[in-house]
């Protein structure tokens, strides 16, 4: 399963599940998790027993960077970077990854995917 959010709108979703849902629970019977605004005594799935979590145990995202080298357009996300993992250049442009939309990371995954089907070629060409 992979998230269709950016890591700016998961977080908003979590301050908003932190805010409204006061109760998380999880299903000693069929496992599922789940929250609600109101207490309840069994599960919503399969009507067995329930345990209420505390709702300290959210995840939250961790700061990522988008970085462009622009000696060979590289592109990638990290925490930090002090150099292109590329061609070792240390003049790097940067912003916040919530910053990036979805369509955004798309396009970057686009462009990592055809720069690999262009290695892959070469290396076929090679073999031959």
């Amino acid at each position: 399963m992979v998230d269709r959010l950016s890591p700016g709108e998961i977080d908003n979703y979590h301050k908003y599940r932190k805010k409204k849902m006061k109760h998380l629970y999880i299903c000693k019977e069929c496992a599922h998790g789940f929250d609600r605004e109101t207490p309840v005594s069994k599960c919503i799935f399969c009507g067995g027993a329930v345990k209420e979590l505390q709702r300290d145990d959210i995840p939250s995202s961790k700061p990522l960077m988008r970085y462009t080298c622009p000696s060979c357009e590289k592109i990638f996300i990290t925490e930090h970077a002090d150099k292109c993992p590329k061609c070792g250049s240390r003049f790097l442009h940067f912003y916040q990854v919530r910053n990036i939309s979805t369509r955004e990371v798309l396009s970057m995954r686009k462009n990592q995917l055809k720069e690999k089907l262009k290695l892959l070629a070469k290396a076929k060409a090679k073999k031959k």
